[in-house]
Protein backbone atom coordinates (compact mmCIF):
# COMPACT_ATOMS: atom_id res chain seq x y z
CA UNK A 1 0.00 0.00 0.00
CA UNK A 2 2.65 2.59 0.85
CA UNK A 3 4.60 1.32 -2.01
CA UNK A 4 1.88 2.03 -4.30
CA UNK A 5 1.51 5.79 -2.43
CA UNK A 6 4.64 6.79 -3.42
CA UNK A 7 4.88 5.71 -6.73
CA UNK A 8 1.75 7.87 -6.81
CA UNK A 9 3.38 10.77 -4.81
CA UNK A 10 6.26 9.93 -7.49
CA UNK A 11 4.35 10.54 -10.42
CA UNK A 12 2.54 13.48 -9.47
CA UNK A 13 5.56 15.13 -8.78
CA UNK A 14 7.01 14.69 -12.50
CA UNK A 15 4.21 15.42 -13.85
CA UNK A 16 3.73 19.01 -11.76
CA UNK A 17 7.72 19.23 -13.17
CA UNK A 18 7.06 18.69 -16.52
CA UNK A 19 3.97 21.07 -16.23
CA UNK A 20 5.97 23.93 -15.04
CA UNK A 21 8.39 23.29 -17.56
CA UNK A 22 6.19 23.54 -20.32
CA UNK A 23 4.81 26.73 -18.55
CA UNK A 24 8.08 28.08 -18.53
CA UNK A 25 8.63 27.44 -22.12
CA UNK A 26 5.20 28.65 -23.34
CA UNK A 27 6.14 32.19 -20.76
CA UNK A 28 9.77 32.35 -22.91
CA UNK A 29 8.56 31.60 -26.25
CA UNK A 30 5.50 33.95 -25.99
CA UNK A 31 7.88 37.27 -24.50
CA UNK A 32 11.24 35.97 -27.12
CA UNK A 33 9.25 34.78 -30.18
CA UNK A 34 10.21 38.16 -32.27
CA UNK A 35 13.77 37.38 -31.55
CA UNK A 36 13.07 33.78 -33.05
CA UNK A 37 12.25 34.12 -36.53
CA UNK A 38 11.22 37.61 -38.82
CA UNK A 39 8.45 35.81 -40.11
CA UNK A 40 7.07 35.24 -36.43
CA UNK A 41 7.23 39.04 -36.53
CA UNK A 42 5.53 40.15 -39.55
CA UNK A 43 2.67 37.76 -38.96
CA UNK A 44 2.28 39.74 -35.88
CA UNK A 45 2.11 42.95 -37.33
CA UNK A 46 -0.56 42.09 -39.16
CA UNK A 47 -3.46 43.46 -37.14
CA UNK A 48 -1.46 46.65 -36.48
CA UNK A 49 -0.76 47.20 -40.17
CA UNK A 50 -4.29 46.86 -41.42
CA UNK A 51 -5.60 49.10 -38.81
CA UNK A 52 -3.52 51.50 -40.54
CA UNK A 53 -4.63 50.29 -44.20
CA UNK A 54 -8.43 50.79 -42.96
CA UNK A 55 -8.18 53.97 -42.04
CA UNK A 56 -6.37 55.48 -45.47
CA UNK A 57 -8.50 57.49 -47.56
CA UNK A 58 -7.56 55.61 -50.83
CA UNK A 59 -7.75 52.56 -52.44
CA UNK A 60 -6.19 50.21 -49.82
CA UNK A 61 -3.96 47.41 -51.45
CA UNK A 62 -2.82 44.12 -50.16
CA UNK A 63 0.31 42.09 -51.36
CA UNK A 64 -0.63 38.38 -50.30
CA UNK A 65 1.46 35.50 -50.86
CA UNK A 66 4.62 33.83 -49.18
CA UNK A 67 8.16 34.46 -48.94
CA UNK A 68 8.57 35.20 -52.71
CA UNK A 69 6.26 37.92 -52.04
CA UNK A 70 8.11 39.07 -49.23
CA UNK A 71 11.65 38.96 -51.27
CA UNK A 72 9.87 39.85 -54.20
CA UNK A 73 7.96 43.19 -53.43
CA UNK A 74 9.72 46.30 -52.60
CA UNK A 75 7.37 48.71 -51.22
CA UNK A 76 9.20 51.53 -51.52
CA UNK A 77 9.75 51.13 -55.06
CA UNK A 78 5.59 50.17 -55.67
CA UNK A 79 4.90 53.65 -53.47
CA UNK A 80 7.37 55.80 -55.54
CA UNK A 81 5.53 54.64 -59.08
CA UNK A 82 1.74 54.58 -57.68
CA UNK A 83 2.61 58.17 -57.20
CA UNK A 84 3.61 58.78 -60.26
CA UNK A 85 0.07 57.06 -61.67
CA UNK A 86 -1.02 60.41 -60.41
CA UNK A 87 -4.71 61.03 -59.21
CA UNK A 88 -5.00 57.58 -57.55
CA UNK A 89 -3.93 57.53 -54.05
CA UNK A 90 -2.43 54.27 -53.25
CA UNK A 91 -1.38 52.72 -49.79
CA UNK A 92 -0.31 48.83 -49.56
CA UNK A 93 1.08 46.23 -46.97
CA UNK A 94 2.29 42.71 -47.74
CA UNK A 95 1.07 39.28 -46.19
CA UNK A 96 3.54 36.85 -46.83
CA UNK A 97 3.98 34.01 -44.15
CA UNK A 98 6.30 31.59 -45.12
CA UNK A 99 5.48 28.51 -46.41
CA UNK A 100 2.54 29.05 -47.36
CA UNK A 101 -0.19 28.48 -49.96
CA UNK A 102 -4.04 29.60 -51.19
CA UNK A 103 -5.58 27.11 -48.36
CA UNK A 104 -3.22 29.19 -45.48
CA UNK A 105 -3.57 32.33 -47.71
CA UNK A 106 -7.76 31.91 -47.64
CA UNK A 107 -8.03 31.70 -43.72
CA UNK A 108 -5.63 33.95 -43.14
CA UNK A 109 -6.77 37.05 -45.05
CA UNK A 110 -10.55 36.03 -43.76
CA UNK A 111 -9.02 36.30 -40.29
CA UNK A 112 -7.43 39.36 -40.29
CA UNK A 113 -9.07 41.36 -42.87
CA UNK A 114 -12.81 39.61 -43.65
CA UNK A 115 -13.78 39.10 -39.83
CA UNK A 116 -12.11 42.05 -38.51
CA UNK A 117 -14.20 44.89 -41.38
CA UNK A 118 -10.74 45.68 -42.57
CA UNK A 119 -11.35 45.21 -46.01
CA UNK A 120 -9.24 46.15 -48.24
CA UNK A 121 -10.50 47.80 -52.37
CA UNK A 122 -7.33 45.27 -54.08
CA UNK A 123 -6.06 42.01 -53.26
CA UNK A 124 -3.10 40.98 -55.38
CA UNK A 125 -2.47 37.40 -54.69
CA UNK A 126 1.22 36.14 -55.82
CA UNK A 127 1.98 32.41 -56.67
CA UNK A 128 4.41 30.02 -58.65
CA UNK A 129 3.35 27.40 -60.36
CA UNK A 130 0.81 24.73 -58.38
CA UNK A 131 0.63 27.15 -55.03
CA UNK A 132 -2.86 28.24 -56.51
CA UNK A 133 -4.50 25.15 -57.03
CA UNK A 134 -5.73 21.89 -54.49
CA UNK A 135 -2.75 20.10 -54.80
CA UNK A 136 -0.57 21.64 -51.97
CA UNK A 137 -1.62 20.14 -48.52
CA UNK A 138 -2.54 22.48 -46.04
CA UNK A 139 -0.59 22.80 -43.07
CA UNK A 140 -2.34 21.70 -40.10
CA UNK A 141 0.43 23.70 -37.98
CA UNK A 142 -0.36 27.02 -40.30
CA UNK A 143 -3.65 26.71 -40.02
CA UNK A 144 -3.76 26.28 -36.01
CA UNK A 145 -0.90 28.97 -35.10
CA UNK A 146 -1.92 31.93 -37.37
CA UNK A 147 -4.64 31.17 -40.08
CA UNK A 148 -7.50 30.32 -38.83
CA UNK A 149 -10.41 32.69 -36.65
CA UNK A 150 -12.69 30.92 -34.27
CA UNK A 151 -15.27 31.56 -36.74
CA UNK A 152 -13.80 29.49 -39.36
CA UNK A 153 -12.98 26.51 -37.09
CA UNK A 154 -15.54 24.50 -38.77
CA UNK A 155 -15.16 25.29 -42.22
CA UNK A 156 -11.27 23.97 -41.52
CA UNK A 157 -11.83 20.90 -39.93
CA UNK A 158 -14.60 20.00 -42.96
CA UNK A 159 -12.52 20.86 -45.42
CA UNK A 160 -8.90 20.91 -44.27
CA UNK A 161 -7.74 19.07 -41.76
CA UNK A 162 -9.92 16.49 -41.61
CA UNK A 163 -7.57 13.18 -40.22
CA UNK A 164 -7.16 12.62 -36.35
CA UNK A 165 -3.76 13.67 -36.63
CA UNK A 166 -4.03 16.55 -38.58
CA UNK A 167 -6.81 17.71 -36.06
CA UNK A 168 -4.25 17.62 -33.24
CA UNK A 169 -1.77 19.12 -34.79
CA UNK A 170 -4.12 21.81 -35.36
CA UNK A 171 -5.83 21.84 -31.63
CA UNK A 172 -2.19 21.77 -30.11
CA UNK A 173 -0.65 24.50 -32.59
CA UNK A 174 -3.43 27.05 -31.62
CA UNK A 175 -3.24 26.06 -27.58
CA UNK A 176 0.71 25.88 -27.34
CA UNK A 177 3.41 28.48 -28.99
CA UNK A 178 6.39 26.01 -28.55
CA UNK A 179 4.77 23.47 -30.46
CA UNK A 180 2.95 26.07 -33.50
CA UNK A 181 7.05 27.36 -33.53
CA UNK A 182 8.88 24.19 -33.10
CA UNK A 183 9.67 24.28 -37.14
CA UNK A 184 10.78 27.85 -36.67
CA UNK A 185 12.89 27.11 -33.24
CA UNK A 186 14.49 24.89 -35.49
CA UNK A 187 15.34 26.30 -37.99
CA UNK A 188 16.74 29.89 -35.79
CA UNK A 189 19.35 26.97 -33.84
CA UNK A 190 20.62 25.61 -36.78
CA UNK A 191 21.22 29.11 -38.78
CA UNK A 192 22.98 30.47 -35.38
CA UNK A 193 25.39 26.89 -35.53
CA UNK A 194 25.63 26.53 -39.18
CA UNK A 195 27.11 28.27 -41.30
CA UNK A 196 25.09 29.68 -44.50
CA UNK A 197 22.55 26.74 -43.38
CA UNK A 198 19.05 28.38 -44.79
CA UNK A 199 20.82 29.77 -47.90
CA UNK A 200 22.37 26.33 -48.43
CA UNK A 201 18.91 24.24 -47.92
CA UNK A 202 17.09 26.37 -50.57
CA UNK A 203 19.92 25.50 -52.88
CA UNK A 204 19.62 22.23 -52.23
CA UNK A 205 15.92 22.11 -52.56
CA UNK A 206 16.58 23.51 -56.03
CA UNK A 207 18.72 21.08 -57.37
CA UNK A 208 16.53 18.31 -56.09
CA UNK A 209 13.61 20.27 -57.98
CA UNK A 210 13.77 18.09 -61.88
CA UNK A 211 13.52 20.45 -64.64
CA UNK A 212 10.34 20.77 -66.41
CA UNK A 213 10.51 18.72 -69.55
CA UNK A 214 7.93 19.64 -72.65
CA UNK A 215 6.80 16.21 -72.72
CA UNK A 216 5.73 16.52 -69.34
CA UNK A 217 1.88 15.28 -69.04
CA UNK A 218 -0.88 18.00 -69.18
CA UNK A 219 -1.97 19.63 -65.81
CA UNK A 220 -4.66 18.01 -64.06
CA UNK A 221 -5.71 20.24 -61.11
CA UNK A 222 -8.42 21.31 -59.19
CA UNK A 223 -9.34 24.97 -57.84
CA UNK A 224 -12.01 24.88 -54.70
CA UNK A 225 -10.18 26.82 -52.69
CA UNK A 226 -9.48 29.45 -54.67
CA UNK A 227 -13.10 29.23 -56.03
CA UNK A 228 -14.39 30.32 -52.56
CA UNK A 229 -11.79 32.43 -52.15
CA UNK A 230 -12.91 34.48 -55.09
CA UNK A 231 -16.63 34.32 -53.50
CA UNK A 232 -15.76 35.66 -50.40
CA UNK A 233 -13.99 38.59 -52.15
CA UNK A 234 -17.02 39.33 -54.55
CA UNK A 235 -19.43 39.19 -51.27
CA UNK A 236 -17.25 42.12 -49.97
CA UNK A 237 -16.67 43.79 -53.40
CA UNK A 238 -13.39 43.18 -53.25
CA UNK A 239 -10.83 43.28 -56.63
CA UNK A 240 -8.97 40.10 -56.78
CA UNK A 241 -5.80 40.01 -59.19
CA UNK A 242 -3.28 37.41 -59.42
CA UNK A 243 0.32 37.33 -60.15
CA UNK A 244 2.34 34.81 -61.59
CA UNK A 245 5.68 35.35 -60.05
CA UNK A 246 9.26 34.56 -62.08
CA UNK A 247 11.05 31.99 -60.68
CA UNK A 248 14.81 31.19 -61.93
CA UNK A 249 12.79 26.90 -63.48
CA UNK A 250 10.03 27.42 -66.26
CA UNK A 251 6.60 26.52 -64.98
CA UNK A 252 3.08 26.40 -67.18
CA UNK A 253 -0.16 27.82 -66.17
CA UNK A 254 -2.78 25.68 -66.27
CA UNK A 255 -5.64 26.03 -68.85
CA UNK A 256 -7.89 25.82 -66.01
CA UNK A 257 -6.87 28.60 -63.90
CA UNK A 258 -6.91 30.61 -66.84
CA UNK A 259 -10.44 29.62 -67.67
CA UNK A 260 -11.61 30.38 -64.66
CA UNK A 261 -9.96 33.16 -64.02
CA UNK A 262 -11.37 34.65 -67.13
CA UNK A 263 -15.19 33.50 -66.01
CA UNK A 264 -14.66 34.98 -62.81
CA UNK A 265 -13.67 38.21 -64.34
CA UNK A 266 -10.45 38.10 -62.09
CA UNK A 267 -7.26 39.43 -63.69
CA UNK A 268 -3.95 37.71 -64.14
CA UNK A 269 -0.57 39.51 -64.60
CA UNK A 270 1.73 36.84 -65.42
CA UNK A 271 4.98 37.78 -64.80
CA UNK A 272 6.99 34.42 -65.12
CA UNK A 273 9.24 35.51 -67.85
CA UNK A 274 10.72 39.52 -68.18
CA UNK A 275 12.80 40.77 -70.68
CA UNK A 276 16.10 42.10 -67.85
CA UNK A 277 15.20 39.91 -65.01
CA UNK A 278 18.18 38.00 -64.93
CA UNK A 279 19.54 34.94 -62.79
CA UNK A 280 21.80 37.05 -61.48
CA UNK A 281 18.83 38.73 -59.73
CA UNK A 282 17.74 35.89 -57.90
CA UNK A 283 19.50 34.60 -54.55
CA UNK A 284 18.02 31.20 -54.85
CA UNK A 285 15.37 29.07 -57.33
CA UNK A 286 12.57 31.02 -56.29
CA UNK A 287 12.93 34.21 -54.43
CA UNK A 288 14.55 37.49 -55.94
CA UNK A 289 17.61 39.87 -54.62
CA UNK A 290 17.24 43.74 -53.60
CA UNK A 291 17.78 44.26 -57.21
CA UNK A 292 15.96 41.77 -59.04
CA UNK A 293 12.96 42.99 -56.37
CA UNK A 294 13.42 46.51 -57.35
CA UNK A 295 12.86 45.94 -60.82
CA UNK A 296 9.84 42.88 -60.41
CA UNK A 297 7.84 45.75 -58.21
CA UNK A 298 8.58 48.86 -60.49
CA UNK A 299 7.16 46.61 -63.74
CA UNK A 300 4.90 45.72 -61.84
CA UNK A 301 3.72 48.36 -60.29
CA UNK A 302 2.92 49.91 -63.92
CA UNK A 303 1.10 47.07 -64.85
CA UNK A 304 -1.01 47.10 -61.63
CA UNK A 305 -1.62 50.70 -61.74
CA UNK A 306 -3.19 50.02 -65.05
CA UNK A 307 -5.64 47.92 -63.19
CA UNK A 308 -7.28 50.01 -60.63
CA UNK A 309 -8.63 53.26 -62.01
CA UNK A 310 -10.15 54.71 -59.22
CA UNK A 311 -11.16 53.84 -55.78
CA UNK A 312 -14.34 51.47 -55.85
CA UNK A 313 -17.65 52.61 -54.09
CA UNK A 314 -18.37 50.33 -51.14
CA UNK A 315 -22.34 49.45 -50.65
CA UNK A 316 -23.21 50.80 -47.42
CA UNK A 317 -24.28 48.03 -45.30
CA UNK A 318 -25.70 50.32 -41.96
Amino acid sequence: MSLSISSFSSERKIAAILALELILVELFIFFYQDRLSGDIRNIKAIPEESRRLASFDGIKLVFLGNSMIHDGVDLDVFNEEASKAGGTRVRAIKVNPDGTTIAEWYYLFKKQFIWTGRVPDVLVVGFEDDYASDSRPASAVHLGSMDVSIEDVPEAMRDEVRSFDERVKFILSWLLLSYANNESIHRRALDMVVPNYREGRLKQRDLNEPPESDDAPALDYSYSRLMKFIQVLKENDIKMILVAMPVKQDYRLDDELENILEREGITLIDMREYNGLDDDMFKDGQHLNEEGARLFTSVLSRKLMKEIKEKPEKPDTR
